[in-house]
């Protein structure tokens, strides 16, 4: 089995390696000089010496970390050294990671999480289930990447390893985010959270208080969001003076949707500087793509597509599907405004298909409710209202609340133009409802939200007090020992 692997890896992956090593790293680089690294211990000690040193090696050491872990897989199997096996197979699959955008990767790591899990070895097993959920998390397989996130949660909390307890809980969050739960992905976000404040970790926190206004915004509580975004600014500047491109870009879409276009465009003009002194990839196509919006919210159409057809080539570089959907559904909902029927449905047709392809629910059914739209102005009613029930189902079935208003108000429509209104009727009270819930889910949410801060508030001014009084004890205790010894 074990020599399979590395027949495989011979023939899934043909790479060229560029890799800009280290000054230490140079005497390593064909098998003996590995293998020489630590010429003080033998046998399984070297093993692991040789595969902590790999694990701790950065991404422009990806050759080297692969040629260590197939050395280290080799020592492994003649001693039959499982914990060795798991480590070797890790490293093999993170450089494999780092190299090859397709799901073969998880060969490695699945091996891996084998041995790891059979001589129960908890670190391990959170650290591969880790990585698989991020192989498949990266492919859009958000189902089968929270199934080992929880996999690696069960490993973390046998071993009390609060550290990645927290990372995982933000994993959940992101993978419901992407999946376009954003209710779950703010429950786990808080979770994270809640850890990351007690371990201190502000770089963490930070993030966290960013993804958290980020949900809180795809639900429409703006001014939640806004607070989050607001704290999160000022946890960064604990740590850095740097600014962040995609924080700033959050705090502009949060006053675009107040209205507040003026505010919005500083926030954006910053968020792009910010990018450029950055070099950001992301930053750069985040930006010019919330400039489309901002110019849609206007109605200077022509300067919108202008800042989606920029921010695309960005979004492509990253290989984010998402965020290719998401522009691709924006320029058609432009075209549409300007009359251009045809350009639109082709982008929205576009849109629909690279989502349907990767799985993006949330995108493929924002792109085929756009659809529906152009079959409603073509006077394909039928058509409309088939692709309509579609849309609902997946709506219903990923709790996209949102598309679901959304689709009733085009049912409402559809119907009274084949002039069965009392169907009509029954998808506006249907639309009426909805809207009402929302608003009072909205009201509740900030409640809920007010009270939940008051009592973290309350709870850290507390822990601080017991820490005050557990300093003053130990200044105490010094005081007594040096009287003692005077």
């Amino acid at each position: 089995m074990q020599n399979s692997i590395f027949s495989k890896i011979k023939k899934i992956v043909a790479i060229s390696f560029i890799v800009a090593i280290s000054a230490s790293a140079n005497l390593l680089q064909d098998s003996s000089n590995q293998i020489n690294l630590f010429p003080n211990v033998s046998g399984k000690a070297k093993i692991d010496s040789l595969n902590n040193y790999a694990f701790n090696l950065g991404p422009s050491n990806l050759k080297l970390r692969m040629e260590i872990g197939e050395k280290c897989f080799q020592l492994s199997k003649k001693s039959n050294y499982e914990l060795g096996l798991a480590q070797s197979l890790n490293n093999i699959g993170v450089s494999y990671f780092n190299t090859a955008r397709d799901t073969t990767v998880a060969i490695y790591f699945k091996k891996a999480f084998f041995y790891a899990d059979k001589i129960k070895n908890y670190k391990w097993e959170t650290i591969i289930a880790i990585n698989l959920g991020e192989v498949y998390s990266r492919e859009h397989l958000f189902d089968l990447a929270l199934a080992y996130y929880k996999k690696g949660m069960s490993s973390s909390v046998k071993s009390k390893d609060s550290v990645s307890r927290a990372k995982l809980f933000n994993l959940f969050g992101i993978a419901h985010w992407r999946k376009g739960s954003f209710k779950k992905a703010l429950k786990y976000y808080k979770e994270s959270l809640d850890i990351e404040k007690q371990l201190g970790n502000n770089q963490k926190v930070f993030k966290i208080l960013n993804n958290i206004g980020s949900a809180y915004y795809q639900i429409g509580d703006y001014q939640l969001a806004l607070e989050y975004y607001v704290e999160a600014k000022d946890i960064r500047k604990t740590f850095t003076n740097v600014a962040h491109s995609v924080l700033i870009n959050n705090i502009g879409l949060v006053y675009l949707e107040l209205n507040d276009t003026s505010t919005a465009y500083g926030y954006f003009k910053r968020g792009l500087i910010a990018a450029n002194e950055t070099n950001s990839t992301l930053g750069k196509g985040y930006t010019y793509f919330n400039l489309g919006d901002l110019n849609f919210r206007i109605k200077t159409y022509s300067k919108a597509l202008k800042f989606y057809n920029k921010s695309k080539p960005f979004y492509e570089k990253l290989n984010d599907i998402n965020g290719v959907a998401k522009i691709l559904n924006r320029m058609g909902r432009v075209y549409l405004k300007i009359n251009n029927v045809n350009r639109a449905k082709d982008k929205f047709f576009d849109a629909y298909k690279i989502s349907k392809d990767n799985g993006l629910k949330l995108t493929q059914t924002e792109s085929l409710v756009n659809i529906c739209k152009i079959q409603i102005i073509n006077g394909n009613n039928n058509g409309a209202k088939v692709n309509l029930e579609r849309a609902y189902k997946t709506a219903i079935s990923n709790s996209f609340v949102n598309s679901e208003l959304g689709i009733y108000k085009l049912q409402t429509e559809v119907y009274k133009n084949l002039n069965n209104y009392k169907t009509a009727l029954m998808y506006h009270k249907k639309y009426d409802s909805l809207k009402s819930r929302l608003f009072n889910e909205h009201s509740l949410r900030i409640i809920t939200e007010t009270k939940e801060k008051y009592e973290a508030d309350k709870k850290e001014r507390f822990n601080r007090h017991l820490r005050n009084i557990n300093d003053l004890q130990n200044i105490e205790l010094e005081n007594k020992k040096r009287n003692r010894r005077n």
